[in-house]
């Protein structure tokens, strides 16, 4: 039963490399792994949020280690290859029956990967002293074994650690540990042994074996690893690890280590003391210079910071606190300067004007190119660290202003600080009056404070906020409203609602556009809204019909928030017929939140375009990752905030998968995605290169760059279409233009932005090929659904009822089933022969607990399952 579950699982649509699961999935899927191997759950969360903070760490092939050579874990689970911490990937993989390639790339392999090698570990080695069978503490050496870390002592305090974490909980950045019985006790004893143990039996240690800073451990690099003379100690280089804390210490005591640092800091304290500031560890000592920034070695002491530049949940307030006394305890001994020019990133030589103020003060010019990794990242919140290291203790005081008008029922309220609060004290006096029910949250790294109301507000009501003067900052002093200085007063103001809301919404743009020809038969439609609706009225607000008025089944709608209105997206459950006329209508059913519809319906027709196929041979795929890179691993990726690639199963064109592109411009213009394929298949001898291209209707540039071959030739860009469109089109272009010094390269697909264009989107690409140019042919399809497909239900979540749909190709034996996550039958919705067309079924689960249900279609031999999530 528990390995029909997994395939129940794994069947999902939206299950395959580089998916992204939302927290309750992630939850079910450590609650399924832990039940089919016998793993209690708590264990598997634990470890992976020791190790990755839930992050499914996916890497460009090729990216096997960090700037300091640290070995890459893989996916949520933190899964090894290499030499150093061991192959618990391939053994992980080999235990379930998958490939290696598939358990580092699928979040959910990565996890039954893991349970079943950390069940291998808990049967062939002995229980820890003062255990019984099947407590979490019983697991502890084999967290230990699992970690691969070599120094018996280090693994067992990263055990130590994990469980103490279980022990506590945590709640924080979506991430949710609910306390644990744990038997600390005996967890303590066993590292307390292995550090004895180790102790016994390691002679090579500093003479003096204490650590020059003393709230440090000591725990030396390996003997060496450092310069013994030096020019000076003019700065401090902060980076972060790319990795955590204990498998660094680890990695910087092995020979085969070819760098150093001064000082690790943890970003969480999970040791018995629980001091407030993150625990500190010491590599090398103060008189000698660690290799850790090339160029700048001579000059520095170095800091690495616990967690990965991609994900804020490392940042911890605790971090920041020791790593500013740590900091400070620096310049204070070695007269180095408390200033931004000389307490420095990894990545201060981006920084054109540190490079030239560093030149002019006689330091060599290779500072400006010496280095090229880009630690601490965006996520490193400088003015906070800098306000700690000086110990600016000015009151902080509020930035932002409260709305001048009315605002709308569905509005956020939010306040913005000119500096980082303490975040429970923030949180604790925050007053809304009269009182709503809602959540509060925080953006710009801890410095606007939002509450979200649950529900809508009331129409024309005052609500007064109040933040009492027991909010504070991290030296304890409350705001300065009056500005005077003083902080420790109340900031309050008062907003009213609109009046009960007679306005009606209205369709702001649409795609297509009315009687607009040449649209792509896999269509996303787009509506645009000045305004929010209401979501539980979005289900039937569309009716598609083609040119005989048969209704057209759609997907349920998806809402996007764009501006102060919103984008509503869905498709054709089937592709359409081409070419063909056909007619989308709005209907009035929906609404926004105070119950008006748009003012009458609005028919939109168009034509679909002629039906495309390529004369050529397909040279890549794109079902499988493969040599694709992460767009921000090229250096001509520039301008953006964040960028993505995974392999998408729920658009492809063909094969079992699409590559999947999404991006977010950090400004208005000059950004580039660069989606870059490290095998650069030949194109030779084309004379035409050609992919299926879903486009996002963005308005961007797409450029197709190839590569001559020869050594030291420059990448050839050519402009192939603008991303005007939605759907899958056949986009290709001549390689004539491009130099033939040798055999001709496909180097990867660009999106440039242009004035106007949008600032997000995702476009995919399938079906890369090479051939002699594109075939329009006539499309005899009726339009009857062409493929059988088990569709998502909608709303989801739900409660207590929704919809699910599908679609048949032909007559066939139909049954439909839901089933809970250990496998047992909950309801069956269909058990019939029906004919070819398209159906939707209601499922009440009024009667069900909350969580994850599977739902299964079985027609004839196809079989599909989806997930729905039930939220009572």
């Amino acid at each position: 039963m528990k390995r029909i579950l997994f395939l129940l699982l794994i069947a999902l649509a939206t299950f395959g490399y580089g998916q992204q699961l939302s927290r309750q999935e992630i939850l079910a899927a450590f609650g399924a792994a832990g039940n089919e191997f016998g793993v209690p759950p708590a264990i598997l969360k634990g470890i992976a949020f020791a190790e990755t903070r839930w992050e499914h760490l996916l890497w460009a092939d090729g990216d096997t280690a960090s700037c300091t050579g640290l070995p890459r874990a893989y996916g949520i689970m933190a899964l090894r290859n290499d030499s150093f911490f061991g192959r618990s990937l391939a053994a992980g993989a080999e235990l379930i029956g998958e490939t290696p390639e598939t358990v580092r790339r699928d979040l959910i392999q990565n996890i039954r990967a893991a349970s079943a090698y950390l069940k291998k570990l808990y049967v062939q080695n002995p229980l820890p002293g003062g255990t019984s069978s099947g407590s979490l503490e019983s697991w502890q050496s084999a967290i230990a074994l699992y970690s691969g870390i070599p120094q018996p002592e280090l693994a067992a305090q990263h055990a130590y650690d994990v469980l103490t974490r279980l022990q506590k909980g945590y709640d924080d950045f979506g991430i949710r540990l609910d306390p644990c019985i744990v038997n600390m006790q005996a967890v303590h004893a066993t590292a307390a042994k292995a550090y004895r143990d180790a102790a016994a039996v390691q002679g090579l240690r500093k003479t003096t074996d204490q650590p020059d800073y003393p709230l440090a451990h000591w725990a030396p690099a390996y003997p060496g690893h450092w310069y013994t003379t030096g020019n000076r100690k003019d700065f401090v280089v902060i980076h972060d690890m790319e990795g955590y804390y204990l498998s660094v210490i680890s990695y910087f005591q092995q020979s085969t280590t070819n760098a150093s640092i001064h000082y690790d800091v943890n970003g969480l304290q999970d040791s018995p003391a629980d001091t407030p500031a993150g625990d500190i560890t010491q590599q090398v000592e103060e008189q000698y210079w660690a290799w850790h920034a090339i160029c700048l070695n001579r000059y520095s002491f170095g800091i690495e910071h616990e967690g990965f530049v991609s994900n804020p949940a490392w940042w911890t307030p605790e971090m920041y606190q020791a790593s500013a006394k740590l900091v400070r305890y620096l310049c204070d001994r070695y007269g180095i300067p408390m200033d931004r020019n000389h307490i420095i990133g990894h990545n201060e030589y981006q920084n054109s004007s540190w490079v030239n103020w560093a030149v002019a003060q006689g330091y060599p010019a290779e500072f400006g190119t010496c280095n090229s990794h880009t630690d601490p990242g965006v996520n490193w919140d400088w003015p906070f660290l800098m306000q700690l290291i000086t110990r600016d203790s000015t009151a902080p005081r509020v930035s932002s202003t409260p709305p001048a008008g009315r605002i709308q029922v569905f509005d956020r309220i939010s306040v913005t600080f000119n500096q980082r609060l303490e975040r429970a004290a923030a949180e604790q006096n925050f007053r809304i009056a009269p009182a709503v029910a809602g959540t509060l949250s925080w953006a710009s790294n801890f410095r606007i404070l939002e509450f979200t109301p649950s529900s809508p507000l009331a129409f024309d009501t005052e609500y007064t906020v109040t933040i009492d003067p027991g909010a504070h900052n991290y030296f304890g002093v409350g705001l300065d409203v009056n500005g005077d200085g003083v902080g420790g007063e109340a900031y309050t103001f008062t907003v009213r609602t609109v009046s009960n809301d007679t306005v009606p919404p209205a369709v702001t743009a649409t795609y297509p556009l009315e009687n607009q020809t040449g649209i792509r038969p896999s269509v996303q439609f787009e509506v645009d809204l000045n305004e929010p609706m209401d979501p539980s009225t979005l289900g039937g607000a569309f009716i598609l019909r083609d040119n005989l008025g048969n209704p057209i089944p759609l997907t349920a709608p998806a809402a996007q928030s764009v501006g102060t209105g919103t984008r509503l997206t869905f498709r054709p459950v089937s592709e359409l017929v081409s070419p063909s006329p056909y007619t989308l209508t709005i209907l009035t059913s929906m609404h926004d939140y105070g119950g008006n519809s748009i003012a009458g319906e609005r028919a939109i027709p168009f034509v679909t375009a002629p039906h495309q196929t390529f004369s050529g041979t397909v040279i890549n795929t794109l079902d499988a990752v493969g040599g694709w890179w992460q767009p921000g691993s090229s250096g001509s990726t520039v301008g953006t905030e964040s960028t993505s690639f995974s392999i998408a199963i729920d658009i492809r064109k063909s094969g079992t998968g699409s590559g999947k592109v999404s991006y977010v411009f950090s400004g208005a213009g000059g950004g580039r995605v660069r989606e870059y394929n490290s095998g650069k298949p030949t194109v030779d001898p084309g004379p035409w290169v050609a992919a299926w291209v879903y486009g996002d209707n963005s308005g961007n540039a797409l450029e197709y760059w190839f590569y001559p071959g020869a050594a030291g030739s420059s990448y050839t860009g050519i402009r192939v279409d603008t991303l005007d469109w939605t759907g899958w089109k056949l986009v290709a272009t001549s390689i004539a233009s491009v130099p033939t010094t040798a055999t001709r390269q496909f180097a990867g697909f660009v999106i440039g932005q242009l004035p106007g264009g949008r600032l997000s989107g995702s476009v995919y690409f399938d079906d890369l090929s090479v051939g002699t140019g594109v075939v329009t042919v006539p499309d005899t399809r009726s339009s009857l659904p062409q493929e059988t497909m088990l569709l998502q239900n909608f709303p989801n979540p739900f409660n207590p009822s929704t919809t699910i749909s599908y679609t048949l190709n032909g007559t066939t034996h139909v049954v439909l089933k839901v089933y809970d996550l250990l496998g047992r039958e909950v309801s069956t919705l269909v058990e019939a022969i029906q004919p070819a067309g398209s159906y939707r079924v209601n499922f009440d689960a009024r009667n069900l607990t909350s969580g994850l249900y599977i739902y299964q279609l079985r027609a004839g031999n196809f079989t599909a399952a989806q997930r729905m999530l039930l939220l009572k």
